[in-house]
């Protein structure tokens, strides 16, 4: 196992509503990226770093944000 499957494993363990995975680059180095499994049809929303610990953050900040709109969303609602 390299030291990329061992972050991936750790990635997908840690954020499994989310499908992660890297692609090696054609130059060398490696693309790290992830797409919430809800909209996993939906590419718009894949998130790219260049570490796995970036995607981490990427990831944590994504939804983070989701759930910011989606109570704010919610108290628009409750106010209309």
């Amino acid at each position: 196992m390299t030291v990329e499957d061992a972050q991936l494993a750790g990635l997908r363990r840690q954020f499994p509503l989310w499908e992660v995975w890297f692609v090696r680059l054609a130059l060398g180095g490696i693309t790290w990226c992830a797409n919430p499994w809800a909209k996993k049809d939906d590419r718009r929303n894949v998130l790219h770093a260049d570490t796995a610990e970036h995607l981490a953050e990427y990831i944590v900040d994504f939804t983070e944000d989701s759930l910011r709109a989606a109570q704010d969303v919610r108290r628009e609602e409750e106010g209309a």
